[in-house]
């Protein structure tokens, strides 16, 4: 009985130490997102906060522009990847 005890101690505890996120991408491989907040102010954000397809909803509509670095100052480009 203690044997089974110690042993589902260890099943719980490798368990709730394995994690199924993948890994996080490289620096070079992150992308921001250059968009006007509701206040009309603009906003740069890497695609972690923003979602690289709500960017690109709003790069369709002229209200946003992917660009390679958090200054939002290099143009992403779509062979980078």
């Amino acid at each position: 009985m203690r044997s089974i005890l110690i042993l589902a101690i260890f099943v719980l505890v490798f368990a709730s130490c394995h994690s199924d996120v993948p890994g996080l991408p490289s620096s070079d491989k992150i992308k921001f997102c250059k968009y006007e907040d509701k206040n009309g102010k603009s906003q740069c954000e890497s695609t972690y906060v923003i979602s690289e397809a709500d960017c690109k909803k709003l790069k369709e509509n002229g209200k946003a522009e992917l660009f390679s670095d958090k200054d939002c100052k290099v143009p992403y480009k779509e062979d980078e990847e």
